[in-house]
């Protein structure tokens, strides 16, 4: 796993994972969208979380 972090500018955040971290990384991300989330920021996690799972590669 390399985290690019930027001090200024956009991206803010560059994470770059191996296939073997994908599916780790999926799991992680279902586990957060049912975490005990604060409800003022419930929505903007699930939406969060749906967008990158959508971005994520189809499992092998």
């Amino acid at each position: 796993m390399q985290i690019h972090l930027s001090s200024s500018g956009e991206p803010a955040l560059r994470l770059e994972l191996s296939r073997r971290e994908l599916p780790i990384f999926r799991a992680v991300l279902l586990r957060a969208s049912f975490s005990d989330t604060p409800p003022e920021m419930q929505a903007a996690v699930f939406d969060l979380v749906e967008q990158l799972l959508a971005k994520l590669p189809d499992e092998a």
